[in-house]
């Protein structure tokens, strides 16, 4: 008799284990999951300085997000019209280079590095090709002074 309970009780943990293992494979096959995107921004070769991102729905880039990337291209004069900035409102992560396929690091002081400036509303997205002083003086004063696109941050001129 025993051995009959124990018999059945180990079928039915089974049984519960092969339920459970069903619904999650169900589960997961049901669920789209979807991948963070990357942005790649390509920079002009030896630019350094502000470049701005700004919608300009007649004559920007695509937006659009295929294969989970999306490639965006910085003019010379540091602009960079897109169709649409509703991309920059989804969670992305975001890649860096020269138009040469030499990457640029993101945020890192010790580095020639991207970083974000912020957004301003109704204009675009500022972002700072430079190093960590550069990044420090452009953001003391932004949002209220933008610098110029695609210019050089003179460290040596007065604030």
């Amino acid at each position: 008799m025993k051995l009959a309970i124990k018999l059945l009780i180990s079928r039915v943990i089974t049984l519960n284990k092969m339920l459970a293992l069903f619904f999650v494979l169900m589960i997961s096959g049901c669920v789209q999951q979807e991948e963070t995107p990357t942005i790649h921004y390509v920079i002009p070769q030896g630019f350094e300085g502000v470049f701005l991102i700004y919608e300009d729905k007649l004559n920007g880039q695509s937006t659009q997000i295929i294969d989970n990337q999306l490639t965006l291209y910085v003019n010379d004069n540091g602009k960079l019209p897109v169709v649409s900035l509703a991309y920059m409102s989804r969670l992305h992560r975001w890649r860096c280079r020269f138009n040469d396929g030499a990457e640029i690091s993101i945020d890192n002081a010790d580095k020639f590095s991207l970083y974000n400036l912020g957004y301003i509303q109704d204009v675009g997205k500022y972002y700072l090709i430079g190093n960590a002083a550069q990044y420090i003086k452009v953001r003391g004063k932004f949002p209220f002074e933008t610098p110029p696109l695609g210019q050089t941050i003179n460290l040596d001129s007065c604030d």
